[in-house]
């Protein structure tokens, strides 16, 4: 029922998007009509209420507080994951939306108001110009300037419209190529995720809770969104391999993981631990904590990425080349249907023994992630 719900709340919203888009007459621009000054306000509004979307979207925020020091940078996005923005040093602002502002969105109309009161110099849809709420939220805050990509179902609604990326485009850099035709910097960033000394302590207290030592710590998540998952049979064999002196492995499942947490059954290499954080900044701070992060293509695969960890990631779509993480030590398995266990504990020893080498050098000479 859920999904069906969905669905219709989608396809009204398409229906209304396309009715406005067919009485929206907007002038187009080029980018280089548009000058935006040493100190520009800057609108980046990212409404998707997942976590990994929202975290691919913080190396935008980067790059445009990198090119703009003096920028005042706002974002809207869905309320679930904004926290995931605190203490975010590029933003000046966040904007969280509850998802009913989706559905009834006359709701949303005191944010507007507020939004048009910042008077922003562009507005950027980092959704490209495919979402009709992300489209709209840009247009009606009524900015200097907006932008999306050409060709987008609701490309219409912005005024200077690029040029779209190439198929395979990884995400990070599409959404840079939102800015960059304005002076952005072109280097792709990381994506950002600033942890606290409380959120550090409590991952500390669990580690001494787990009696986590010295050891070389493996977490594997097990969950992931629909055919995205890897086969719980596959994780359990995995973890048997990976499994030796000096290691522990820490098992990370949400609440949405139940059934392929009671599918691993008691078949958990001895050691090994069940950790059931769902709160996203303590899960980060757990995340952080490890040596390598084994995990279908998923938000905590995000979540290990802004926070630094290695990751070994287990993909089975074509998607590979948008989402993949981009670590220098980061490892991508990908197969039609799966990658094989057989591959796993040969990507994950790798990491483990490049972390090894990383802590043998000096202070100083290390190169970061």
């Amino acid at each position: 029922m859920g999904r069906l719900k969905e669905r219709l709340v989608l396809g009204a919203r398409h229906r209304l998007g396309d009715l406005v888009r067919r009485r929206v007459r907007v002038r187009r621009r080029e980018p280089r009509e548009i000058a935006l000054g040493p100190a520009p306000r800057l609108l980046f509004v990212r409404l998707n209420y997942r976590m990994g979307n929202l975290l691919l979207a913080t190396p935008v925020f980067r790059a445009a507080r990198r090119t703009w020091p003096e920028a005042r940078i706002h974002v809207v996005c869905g309320d679930r994951f904004a926290g995931l923005l605190d203490g975010n040093p590029d933003i000046d602002r966040v904007w969280p939306v509850p998802r009913t502002h989706a559905v009834f969105f006359w709701r949303y109309r005191a944010l507007l108001e507020r939004l048009r009161g910042e008077r922003f110099t562009l507005a950027v849809d980092c959704g490209g110009g495919g979402s009709f709420l992300g489209a709209a939220t840009v247009g009606l805050a009524r900015a200097g300037a907006t932008v999306s990509y050409d060709g987008q179902r609701y490309s219409g609604y912005f005024d200077v419209r690029l040029p779209p990326p190439a198929p395979g485009t990884h995400v990070i850099d599409a959404q840079l190529g939102l800015i960059t035709p304005f002076g952005a910097d072109a280097e792709p960033p990381g994506m950002v995720l600033a942890l606290d000394e409380q959120e550090r302590a409590f991952a500390t207290a669990r580690w001494a809770e787990y009696r986590i030592g010295g050891e070389q710590v493996i977490g594997v998540n097990i969950g992931a969104r629909g055919d995205k998952k890897w086969p719980p049979e596959r994780f359990v064999a995995a973890m048997r391999d990976l499994a030796r002196p000096g290691r522990r492995i820490v098992v990370f499942a949400g609440p949405e993981d139940r059934a392929q947490l009671e599918a691993l059954g008691g078949a958990l290499p001895e050691g090994a631990v069940v950790d059931q954080t769902f709160a996203p900044r303590r899960f980060a701070a757990l995340i952080e904590r490890c040596d390598v992060f084994l995990t279908a293509d998923t938000g905590p695969m995000h979540l290990a990425a802004a926070v630094g960890t290695p990751i070994v990631a287990l993909f089975h779509r074509e998607n590979v080349t948008i989402y993949r993480p981009r670590g220098p030590r980061d490892r991508v398995l990908t197969a039609p249907g799966g990658p094989t266990v057989d591959e796993v504990p040969g990507a994950v020893d790798a990491v483990l023994a490049e972390a090894q080498v990383a802590t043998a050098v000096p202070p100083g000479e290390a190169q970061g992630r």
